[in-house]
């Protein structure tokens, strides 16, 4: 699934299998790959993880 925010584009397949958080950044496993995204905030960097959680509770 995609996920645009702010002029960016990001893209996570089904199953997520771990989600780590630290401050700015966000460290996801999906089914495809590991990645590492850098937010310019907090805020920016919540509400991506509250869409992948969103994103994996869809899939149950």
């Amino acid at each position: 699934m995609s996920y645009y925010f702010e002029g960016h584009h990001y893209r996570a397949a089904l199953p997520i299998a771990s989600i780590s958080i630290n401050k700015c950044n966000v460290v996801f496993t999906d089914q495809a790959r590991q990645q590492k995204l850098r937010f310019s905030n907090n805020l920016q960097s919540r509400r991506f993880v509250s869409w992948l959680v969103n994103l994996a509770q869809l899939e149950k």
